[in-house]
């Protein structure tokens, strides 16, 4: 290659003019190397310009495309949230749905208990009307005239009690579905029926009860009735640990027997008796004298308790109705107790 001399070197005049040339050829042909070089330079810098672009066409592609992932991710999230508050919704609805299935199943069963007690109940009223009509049948051929003149005559007795030492007595025994009066019934006669039979002997006379149970429920309002005819003497049943059931006494259960009640005594009963001894809690106890005060209010026969339970009473109670069947068919006068021979006066009988 040719090299230029320093500056102010003197010129050599004895260099031929085929050496000069010849450095200027090099010179030339360096010159074009350079340019060459040059426009190789350039074209890499164009190259590496263009891979640059390509390089940033290609990033803002990936990174719309990261843009877009990140959205889809930010969308992906916002959808599992609306999920799972679906799902949350669903097992909130499913649990409301099983809920609701049990309590139909508990409907379901109430309503098959009820049947059941409704099928029970149509077969005491079948037995109810078949005894009714039976009873009634027969008194009309056998009692009409006997007891027409006993209604004329109260002190001639349609049992003829003067002159036999046998007297027949209906009872009818009626109270609230809380008092337990026909497991009393039960457990006294020991048998399972709606006509229940005994006989006591009271004063030397036999008295044989025929006791009437008689359904409290409103459903047998409308036939409960048909059971008091004839009666001779009422059993009026209430719980000692019911205020309810006692104050119906007075106001629903008097007034139910009174167009029936003629000269027939009525025995009040307080059931429940073994709850004096451990009163339940929270309970308030009907006392006996509220029960004695109501007897001297309504001139009942008398008040007596009994529970089914321990037995206590049991005795006493039904010999009260038979003392009070005797004394109407001696005498003909419900309200004499037979205790003191006062009419309405409140003994307890025990």
């Amino acid at each position: 290659m040719f090299s230029h001399p320093p500056p102010g070197t003197p010129i050599d005049a004895s260099v031929s003019s085929n050496d000069f040339f010849e450095d200027v050829k090099h010179l030339v042909s360096d010159v074009k190397t350079l340019k060459e070089r040059n426009e190789t330079l350039q074209n890499r810098v164009d190259q590496l310009e263009s891979d640059r672009e390509t390089l940033n066409q290609k990033h803002g592609v990936q990174q719309t495309q990261f843009d877009l992932q990140n959205e889809k991710f930010t969308l992906s999230q916002s959808d599992m949230e609306r999920l799972k508050k679906e799902i949350e919704e669903a097992r909130m609805s499913i649990t409301q749905q099983k809920q609701e299935i049990e309590r139909s199943a508990q409907k379901i069963v109430l309503q098959n208990q009820l049947i059941s007690q409704l099928k029970t109940q149509l077969q005491q009223q079948n037995e109810m009307i078949s005894g009714l009509t039976t009873r009634t049948e027969r008194e009309k051929k056998t009692n009409e005239e006997e007891r027409t003149s006993t209604k004329q005559q109260p002190k001639t007795q349609i049992n003829s009690a003067q002159s036999t030492n046998v007297i027949e007595a209906k009872v009818v025994c009626a109270g609230g579905r809380d008092t337990g009066q026909s497991y009393i019934l039960r457990y006294y006669t020991y048998t399972f029926a709606y006509f229940y039979e005994t006989s006591i002997e009271v004063d030397g006379k036999k008295v044989n009860l025929t006791l009437w149970d008689t359904a409290g429920t409103e459903e047998y309002d409308q036939l409960r009735p048909f059971s008091y005819e004839s009666a001779d003497v009422f059993m009026l049943f209430f719980s000692v640990i019911s205020e309810e059931s006692f104050k119906r006494i007075e106001t629903f259960w008097i007034p139910d027997i009174s167009e029936y009640l003629n000269d027939c005594p009525v025995v009040l009963v307080g059931t429940h008796s073994d709850a004096r001894a451990s009163p339940p809690d929270g309970v308030t106890l009907v006392s006996k004298e509220q029960a004695e005060q109501l007897v001297e209010k309504l001139k009942l026969f008398g008040y007596v308790e009994c529970s089914a339970t321990t037995k206590e009473g049991l005795p006493e109670a039904f010999e009260a109705a038979a003392r009070a069947a005797l004394r109407k068919a001696l005498s003909g006068d419900a309200s004499t107790c037979g205790t003191c021979s006062k009419g309405g006066c409140g003994c307890e009988i025990m």
